[in-house]
């Protein structure tokens, strides 16, 4: 059986700031074969968060998001991509 070291990623905003659309978007970047159509240029903030996801991500099968209410939770599992487990 093979590990993995778990590392967490907080992303810490204000409220509006695009958190949820960053890490939608950043799992959508990290599991698609094909490259990504988006409609809007990544900050370099993005940028950096997707990179840091590939990295951890590549291979697994298993990612894990926490989120502190139920109206995020929601939100997420309304949002994540078509084919990606919620």
């Amino acid at each position: 059986m093979t590990t993995k070291t778990c590392e967490a990623l907080i992303v810490e905003a204000t409220a509006g700031s695009g958190k949820t659309t960053t890490i939608v978007d950043g799992l959508t970047y990290c599991v698609s074969d094909r490259e990504v159509e988006l409609r809007y240029t990544p900050s370099d903030e993005q940028q950096d968060i997707w990179n840091w996801m590939k990295e951890r991500i590549d291979g697994s099968k298993d990612v894990i998001f926490l989120a502190f209410n139920k109206s995020i939770a929601d939100e997420l599992s309304e949002r994540i991509v078509h084919g990606v487990a919620s």
